[in-house]
């Protein structure tokens, strides 16, 4: 499966490796939401580094993703996108999880846990 995921300390991870599809992405948020316990408000990092064809998608588009992903479930607070092509770019506007770029997980670690 291109998309897993995986729970620890309550924040969720999504690995995306090579190509996946939109309904991959949102049955492991809400896999990884649920094994967490499924409190509200969560955090996630996605760590794109392996995948195919997503480095064109803005952080507004992962935003998006990661809110329809999520559907009937809690929308994250946080979400660290691990291997974006800008890193440190965000998306604090307020009308959704606010999202965040990394080149290294200790930084999107750290961000997502604050």
């Amino acid at each position: 499966m291109p998309v897993s995921s995986s729970v620890s300390g309550g924040i969720v991870t999504l690995v995306v490796d090579g190509d996946h599809t939109a309904g991959e992405l949102r049955r492991e948020c809400h896999a990884g939401h649920t094994e967490s316990g499924g409190e509200s408000p969560f955090r996630v990092i996605v760590d794109i580094s392996g995948a195919s064809g997503v480095r064109r998608k803005s952080l507004g588009d992962w935003q998006d993703a990661c809110r329809a992903a999520n559907g009937h479930a809690a929308t994250p607070e946080r979400i660290a996108i691990l291997g974006y092509r800008q890193p440190d770019e965000s998306i604090p506007d307020g009308t959704g999880p606010r999202v965040r770029g990394f080149l290294t997980r200790e930084a999107a670690l750290d961000w997502v846990s604050e």
